[in-house]
C-alpha cells in the first residue's frame, strides 16, 4: 500500500506549481482532471497509471511534451516518498487519497475542481463525514469575541455538529477548546505540514486517541 501511497505522494506534491518559461505549472484542478481520466474513465490505480508508456500518456491523456516530463522525473522520488509515507503510518497519520471513500464529499462539494488530491489526517477519520460548522475569526480577538465564540461553540455541540476551526490563536483556538469542553467534536485544518504539529499531537493526545479531534 506503501508503494500506491508514494504515487498520490509524488503527483500530489512533486509535480511543479509555479510558472516557469510563460508556462504555467501543475494546479489542483489539472491534477485532479488526469485523476479522474485514469480513475473513473479508464478505471486504472494510480500505480497502473504510473506504469503507462510515455506514449500512452500523450495519446490517452493528452499530455504534452512537458506534462510527460514532468510526471517521468517525479517517478524518480518514489522511493522518498515510500520512506515518507511509511514514516507517516508509523506515526499513526493516515493518507487519504481523493478517489477513497472516505474521503469528506464535503471538501468535493465545495471546493470541486480544486479539491485537494491527498489528506494527512490522525484521529477519528467518521468525524470528517458528520455535520459541521466552521468557526473562524480574529488572532487578536477581543474578550466579547472570545465569549461569544464559546456560546457559538456550545450551541454547535448541543447541536451534535462537529467545530472545524484553523489553530491560529483567538477565535480560531477557542473554538477548538470550547467544542472539547462541552463534550462535542472538532476537527482543526493546520496551516502547515502535519508532521510539524508534535506539539499540538502532545496537547490533544487525548482528545484524539478518544475520538473526538
Amino acid at each position: 500500500m506503501n508503494n500506491e501511497l508514494a504515487y498520490w505522494m509524488a503527483l500530489a506534491h512533486d509535480l511543479p506549481a509555479w510558472s516557469f518559461v510563460g508556462k504555467n505549472g501543475w494546479k489542483n484542478e489539472d491534477i485532479n482532471s488526469l485523476i479522474i481520466k485514469f480513475f473513473h474513465e479508464q478505471q486504472i490505480t494510480i500505480t497502473d497509471f504510473f506504469q503507462l508508456s510515455t506514449l500512452d500518456w500523450k495519446s490517452d491523456y493528452a499530455l504534452n511534451d512537458r506534462q510527460v516530463q514532468d510526471l517521468c522525473e517525479i517517478k524518480n522520488k518514489l522511493a522518498s516518498n515510500a520512506f515518507l509515507a511509511e514514516s507517516l503510518y508509523n506515526s499513526g497519520i493516515e493518507i487519504i487519497p481523493i478517489t477513497s471513500p472516505d474521503y469528506p464529499k464535503t471538501l468535493k462539494l465545495n471546493l470541486k475542481k480544486a479539491t485537494p488530491p491527498l489528506l494527512y489526517i490522525k484521529g477519528n477519520k467518521k468525524i470528517l463525514k458528520e455535520k459541521s460548522v466552521a468557526i473562524v475569526g480574529s488572532r487578536d480577538a477581543s474578550e466579547i469575541a472570545i465569549k461569544f465564540t464559546d456560546n457559538i461553540a456550545k450551541i454547535a455541540c448541543a447541536d451534535y455538529k462537529v467545530i472545524v476551526s484553523g489553530f491560529a490563536k483567538g477565535v480560531d483556538k477557542q473554538a477548538l477548546d470550547s467544542a472539547i469542553k462541552y463534550a462535542g467534536q472538532s476537527i482543526i485544518v493546520l496551516p502547515q505540514g502535519i508532521m510539524t504539529f508534535a506539539s499540538g499531537f502532545k496537547q490533544y493526545y487525548e482528545n484524539i486517541i478518544g475520538g473526538n479531534v
